[in-house]
C-alpha cells in the first residue's frame, strides 16, 4: 500500500502526522461537497487516502511493540478502530440531525486539528522516530 511504502522511506511518524493533515484537508473539501457531486466525490477520494496511510503507520507502530504479538495487538487495533468509528458516526449522525452536513463537517475539522496538536505538539518522541 502507498501508507507502507511511504511508512517504510519516511517513518510512521512522518506518515501519521501527514495523514492527519490529509484527513484534515478532506473535511474541508467536503465543507463546500453540498453543492457539488464532484467536491464530494474528491473529498471522499482524500479522506480515504488519508484515513489508509494512518491506518497502516499506526498499525506498523503498533506491532513495533511487540512483534510476537502481531497477532493480539491488530485484534486490539482494530477493536479501537471500529469502536472510534461507531462513536463518530453515533456522534455524527447527532451532529447532522442538530446542524446539517456543516456541523459534520466542522466536528471532523476540529478532531483533525486536535489529532495534529496531539501528534505534533504532545506525543513523546523516541529518538529513531524523529528520523
Amino acid at each position: 500500500s502507498y501508507g507502507g511504502r511511504a511508512a517504510d522511506r519516511l517513518g510512521c511518524r512522518r506518515v501519521i502526522g501527514a495523514s492527519v493533515g490529509i484527513v484534515t484537508l478532506a473535511f474541508l473539501l467536503l465543507a463546500e461537497a453540498q453543492a457539488s457531486l464532484i467536491l464530494l466525490v474528491i473529498g471522499v477520494i482524500v479522506l480515504d487516502i488519508g484515513v489508509q496511510a494512518g491506518l497502516v503507520a499506526n498499525q506498523s507502530r503498533a506491532f513495533a511493540v511487540d512483534p510476537k504479538a502481531q497477532g493480539r495487538i491488530n485484534s486490539l487495533y482494530m477493536t479501537a478502530t471500529f469502536v472510534g468509528g461507531a462513536i463518530g458516526a453515533t456522534v455524527s449522525g447527532g451532529l447532522m440531525a442538530q446542524f446539517g452536513w456543516v456541523g459534520v463537517v466542522e466536528f471532523g475539522v476540529v478532531l483533525g486539528v486536535l489529532a495534529g496538536c496531539i501528534h505534533w505538539l504532545g506525543a513523546p518522541r523516541r529518538a529513531q522516530e524523529l528520523a
